[in-house]
């Protein structure tokens, strides 16, 4: 008898274990989703920021350029082509310019996601060998 209690006892502290571990695996879940999507819309608020931004300066470089060059709408033509330049380089060099950058930032925030999760389950098998 002593040994089927302990291995009620052993079935019983496995299901609380798991149950606990399945609710961890949601509440991380949850985080890290809350956390993707926290920097997805402040991303998005900011590039809108950053473009209405852009879009001013522009209408104001290329009004500065006409007036100062005395024909209308040359402004209007030299930072457009300032555009199209950067246009180009950015459809040239976009796999180093752009899309290198972005991917080794997925990776290293990842990678800090990870180490974050380790170090958490080190303290979670830390706290229960000290219950112990």
């Amino acid at each position: 008898m002593d040994i089927l209690d302990r291995t009620e006892a052993l079935v019983d502290d496995f299901k609380r274990y798991l149950s606990t571990r399945i609710e961890l695996f949601k509440l991380e879940t949850l985080d890290t989703s809350s956390e993707i999507g926290a920097g997805v819309v402040s991303r998005i608020i900011v590039s809108i920021a950053a473009i209405f931004a852009l879009l001013f300066l522009s209408v104001w470089a290329a009004l500065y350029l006409s007036m100062t060059l005395g024909v209308p709408y040359i402004g209007f033509g030299i930072v457009g082509g300032f555009y199209t330049l950067i246009f180009l380089i950015l459809l040239i060099g976009r796999k180093s310019v752009l899309e290198k950058p972005i991917r080794n930032g997925i990776i290293s925030s990842a990678e800090s996601g990870e180490k974050e999760e380790i170090h958490s389950d080190k303290d979670l098998y830390q706290t229960q060998n000290t219950e112990t």
